[in-house]
Parts: C-alpha cells; sequence; structure tokens
C-alpha cells in the first residue's frame, strides 16, 4: 500500500500482522514528495489572536510535543532537535518503520500544490498512479 506516514502509527497499533516500509522507487527522480502543511499566523489577525496563535506554535511544535506526535502518528519531528534527541533515537532503534520517511527527505521533491488546491486533488493523483501501475508494462 502507498500510504501517508501519518497512518504508521494507526499501524502499529491495528495491524494483524508484521509489515515494513520502504522508500518510494525513484529511477529518474525522486520518488517521494513531502507531504503535509504548515501552521501560519495571518498578519491581519488582531494582535492578541497573533500572540495566542505564536504561544500555540510554540507549544505544539516544542521538542516535547513534536516528540510525542511523530511517535504517536508516524509524521516526520517538525524540528530537528526532536529528531536527534536521545528519545527519538531510542525510539527509531524499537521501530524502525517511523526512520524510513527522515532517511527519505534527502532525496525527496515538493509536494505538488494540486494535492492540496485542488479540490479532490490527492485522490485524482492516486486514482491516476493506479490505474498506471495497472496497466500491462
Amino acid at each position: 500500500m502507498m500510504q501517508s506516514t501519518g497512518q504508521l502509527g494507526n499501524l502499529k497499533a491495528n495491524a494483524k500482522f508484521d509489515f515494513g516500509v520502504g522508500f518510494l522507487p525513484s529511477e529518474v527522480n525522486p520518488g517521494c514528495p513531502t507531504g503535509g502543511a504548515g501552521i501560519g499566523i495571518l498578519s491581519t489577525s488582531p494582535v492578541e489572536k497573533q500572540q495566542a496563535a505564536f504561544k500555540y506554535i510554540a507549544f505544539a511544535t516544542s521538542p516535547e510535543i513534536t516528540t510525542y506526535w511523530s511517535q504517536n502518528t508516524g509524521y516526520m519531528p517538525v524540528r530537528k532537535s526532536a529528531g536527534q534527541s536521545p528519545e527519538m533515537q531510542a525510539f527509531y532503534q524499537e521501530n524502525p518503520n517511523f526512520r524510513t520517511a527522515v532517511e527519505q527527505l534527502a532525496t525527496t521533491s515538493p509536494q505538488d500544490p494540486a494535492r492540496r488546491f485542488v479540490p479532490a486533488g490527492d485522490s485524482i493523483i492516486g486514482k491516476g498512479l493506479g490505474a498506471a501501475h495497472r496497466q500491462p508494462g
């Protein structure tokens, strides 16, 4: 199956079989786009909302919280310090599937904006890739 690493926590908790994770194939170009989204603060927001948003972002991206979030979801840590922490390194030793996305990051390319900005873009692209994969060679 081709799936977001954000599903690893769910798979680890619910799969009734052993599974492994690998890099997406890449013969010419990187086989894996980056994904996810980001957190932003609108400059037009009232100052008190901007300050509250800064506090939330500081909390949500703190090494402790991003470590917890990454270990329980499979998403990459959002801070290098969290990914390099003794806690994450020990977690990666025990759960090597969770390290795969971090190792593949050096060979990724930016995500196609259509995946996020075209309604159902991710589904359309996924169906097209599936159809191409099923074509006889």
